[in-house]
């Protein structure tokens, strides 16, 4: 059984190096500049606990405690755990530990060496060993009935609790865009009248009104911060700061940043990137070199402690906050 345990997790290895391999790279051949294009993986999604469970563990061993595959099932695994260490904290601290360097002094379950064998180091990272170890601490796996009732309702709840997510970013995207979209036309009509100089008094004036009229209409909260606001009532708090700051760094990758939702109090708060484009540089350009005297004038006449200048086309000018409950 030891044998077939090893066999078994080396075809898993082979397999995996080689679909690794078949994704990782698409290399095309240009006859004039001899490039090789590589096109970097994808990242992983973030899996619920049971998911990352099934993920890394589920080849060998099973929620189901009748069944046992190539090693003893996760109720057995928790029963032996939590009858030596009753507080989570050393649960998961041993389980862990065992998970990243397995060796047969450490074993706590009776028998399962000698009928499958030591389970082989597998590489895997403390924080995946831990959240998985927190996660058969949590759930009650070894009470009877929990599988398959209860196991199904907890796959269905995170497969739920994705969807919903996705689905409330969605919709902030949509109400940010129509909000966007009622600003941006009173703006080019106030550029188109009064020049860019004097549409700077629709924003003083009438946008952050126009935004909550917009919010009431559609029934939601929205507004629009920065870390570097021109009004500094448009400041972003800690929380908006901590997505702007990682919204950057992912630019600076090269990557185009997402959007991102938290919960807060029963509310749902989105995030939304705000980038720059050739227009806003008449406003937020170079003080040098784009934006023209009398605006620049204007805008410091409005705005003393104004921090929104010196920006280029395609960085990230400040966010969408969109609250719902």
């Amino acid at each position: 059984m030891a044998n077939t345990l090893k066999q078994t997790l080396l075809i898993l290895s082979i397999i995996s190096t080689l679909s690794a391999c078949s994704g990782k790279k698409s290399t095309t051949n240009n006859t004039e500049n001899q490039r090789t294009t590589v096109t970097a993986p994808e990242k992983p999604k973030t899996l619920s606990r049971i998911a990352l469970t099934e993920s890394k563990c589920g080849t060998c061993h099973s929620f189901d405690p009748s069944k046992e595959i190539l090693a003893p099932s996760f109720a057995k695994i928790k029963t032996a755990y939590i009858k030596l260490y009753p507080s989570k904290g050393d649960f998961v601290k041993h389980l862990s530990e065992f998970s990243l360097h397995p060796e047969e002094s450490k074993s706590k379950i009776p028998g399962a060496i000698k009928s499958f064998g030591l389970m082989p180091e597998l590489g895997f990272s403390k924080e995946n060993t831990e959240k998985i170890a927190s996660f058969l601490y949590d759930t009650p796996i070894e009470e009877k009935g929990w599988y398959p009732e209860k196991y199904n309702l907890e796959k269905n709840k995170a497969h739920s609790s994705n969807t919903q997510k996705k689905n409330k970013i969605s919709q902030a995207k949509e109400l940010a865009l129509a909000t966007k979209a009622q600003l941006g036309k009173n703006l080019l009509g106030a550029i188109k009248t009064k020049g860019t100089a004097g549409a700077l008094s629709f924003c003083n004036t009438k946008a952050i009104h126009l935004t909550d009229s917009m919010a009431s209409v559609l029934g939601v909260h929205i507004r629009r911060v920065s870390d570097k606001p021109r009004n500094p009532i448009n400041l972003a708090d800690k929380p908006a700061l901590e997505y702007i700051h990682s919204a950057k760094k992912a630019i600076e990758s090269g990557e185009k940043p997402k959007p991102k939702m938290r919960l807060d109090h029963g509310k749902s708060i989105v995030y939304i990137p705000i980038m720059t484009n050739k227009m806003c540089m008449q406003c937020h350009g170079e003080k040098k070199t784009e934006i023209k005297t009398a605006t620049l004038k204007k805008i410091e006449k409005l705005y003393p402690a104004d921090k929104a200048k010196d920006y280029k086309p395609n960085q990230l000018r400040g966010i969408w906050v969109v609250e719902t409950k």
